[in-house]
């Protein structure tokens, strides 16, 4: 057990072991190891870095509070730049597709819903100060780690629903006249590996709604905001 895992540990020492206390150690010891990463990055040896992570979380107990208040356009700014960086990810990628001819219409959807977060983005980012950054929204969070779920959960029925489609649609005959899959060539090698990976962009909105959930406690009212 490292430096983190023990802190976790106790933080949580008077809390019952429950799915909901055990789900949100995960989350809290994920923190801290990104910002213990964070911290190694900007020049701090391994333990000062897992120090520094740990004196920024010293105790747990707001997060029982069902009902946390964030500070709505700070939240939703940061939110809309991790779309938007998720975005132009998810395209570079795409960019070596289009050279062999695939991934096209794709490629040109990311482009263009890049070329839209970036732009509402950027408004915002303008934007910000004064009153407009002290408007202020509450959540439950029993209600937004329910939403992460069901999110991670569709899309993991939407991915597997995909994927069954494809291989019926490729392979149907195949399975059910028994025959043997023949791939001709490297092309086709290719294209049948890049139909199979594309669904795998849509894991942009489940990353997104999980980096959104973690970000609420970042600009909860009442706290320091890390800048």
């Amino acid at each position: 057990m490292n430096r983190l895992e023990r802190h976790v540990e106790k933080l949580f020492a008077s809390y019952q072991e429950t799915a909901e206390v055990k789900e949100l150690k995960e989350e809290i010891l994920s923190n801290l190891e990104a910002k213990s990463a964070d911290f190694q990055t900007e020049g701090l040896e391994a333990a000062e870095a897992d120090q520094k992570a740990v004196s920024t979380l010293e105790r747990v107990d707001f997060f029982f509070s069902d009902t946390v208040t964030v500070y709505l356009n700070r939240w939703r700014l940061e939110v809309i730049q991790i779309l938007l960086l998720y975005t132009l990810i998810a395209w570079v990628i795409t960019i070596p597709l289009t050279v062999l001819g695939l991934a096209m219409r794709l490629h040109f959807v990311l482009l263009l819903a890049s070329v839209v977060i970036g732009l509402i983005y950027f408004s915002l980012y303008l934007r910000r100060g004064g009153r407009l950054d002290e408007r202020i929204v509450s959540f439950s969070r029993k209600a937004l780690l329910r939403l992460r779920k069901l999110v991670w959960i569709g899309w993991s029925a939407l991915i597997l629903a995909l994927l069954i489609g494809l291989t019926l649609l490729q392979f149907g005959s195949n399975i059910w006249f028994q025959r043997p899959v023949l791939i001709s060539g490297p092309y086709q090698f290719a294209t049948l590996a890049v139909s199979y990976g594309l669904p795998f962009v849509s894991l942009i909105l489940p990353l997104v709604v999980s980096a959104a959930l973690r970000l609420v406690d970042k600009y909860k009212v009442g706290d320091e905001v890390e800048r």
